[in-house]
């Protein structure tokens, strides 16, 4: 089930169209005040919480590992609590899913190619200039073009972003807690309990076969052991099941750290 939320208009076509028109400013410089502001979409949203799926509590229904023994069926503990993964409220901030946003871009790359090829353009690097202008460009202008569009970065693809490795782009991850069983913290431990009688001596040195008692100077011992089980909510996940990733903190994802978050090679291209 995707869980993220997200507009369906994230568009990286106005993206590629001002750096294409900045580098087209090499061959016709600008009017004075007038610029290609090139600026990535805003690729944050909201995810929809996993533990609660956008309810804001859970409802935590105790298991039974036989911790209460005798007890009817049906008659399992429920609480009612705020989520403690989303804090109560349904969802947290993140970015969008870092492999949409490659299908994307590659979606608009190749519509905007398909533009401004069909309208007799050729191509100078990532840019595309008028087919007149394209005839008296020097080896220098042409350089000067392709730097200014710029090239992807080879590790991000324009986007700026690359998914959280710890979380592989998920944003939480499975409580790290051994015991936790779906949330509940499942422990059993063991003691063992000496009993006593007191009494005379018995044959085959001192051990009973039917009682299992051995007796000294008088009185016969029996040790007994006992497990117990205790359920209790996890401490770790309070019950959710999950936590937030430690590394991006339920964003999926982070600035890339080839580009800095620019998206495109740190030569060349810069703005």
């Amino acid at each position: 089930m995707n869980t993220s939320v997200f507009l369906l208009a994230l568009s990286f076509l106005p993206f590629f169209e001002a750096r294409n028109q900045a580098a087209n400013f090499i061959i016709a410089p600008p009017a004075e005040g007038v610029e290609a502001k090139a600026e990535k979409p805003d690729m944050t949203g909201y995810t929809i919480c996993p533990a609660c799926v956008g309810k804001r509590e859970l409802l935590l229904e105790e298991p039974d590992f036989g911790q209460h023994d005798g007890r009817l069926l049906g008659g399992s503990k429920k609480k009612r609590k705020k989520c403690p993964l989303c804090k109560g409220e349904g969802r947290f901030a993140s970015f969008m899913d870092p492999a949409d946003i490659t299908l994307q871009i590659a979606r608009d790359h190749e519509t905007f190619v398909a533009e401004h090829r069909g309208k007799g353009e050729l191509s100078v690097g990532e840019a595309f200039v008028p087919h007149d202008a394209y005839e008296s460009l020097d080896r220098n202008k042409k350089k000067m073009i392709e730097e200014a569009f710029g090239k992807a970065c080879t590790k991000c693809n324009w986007s700026g972003i690359e998914a959280c490795k710890k979380c592989s782009g998920r944003g939480v991850l499975p409580c790290p807690e051994n015991d936790c069983k779906n949330g509940f913290l499942v422990t059993k431990t063991t003691t063992e309990k000496t009993r006593r009688r007191s009494g005379g001596m018995s044959g085959n040195n001192g051990y009973n076969r039917n009682s299992g008692f051995r007796s000294s100077s008088g009185s016969r011992t029996k040790t007994i052991k006992e497990t117990k089980t205790t359920v209790l909510v996890c401490p770790t996940c309070e019950g959710a099941k999950f936590v937030l990733c430690p590394e991006c903190n339920g964003r999926k994802a982070h600035p890339c750290k080839k580009c800095n978050g620019l998206g495109i090679k740190k030569k060349g291209g810069g703005f």
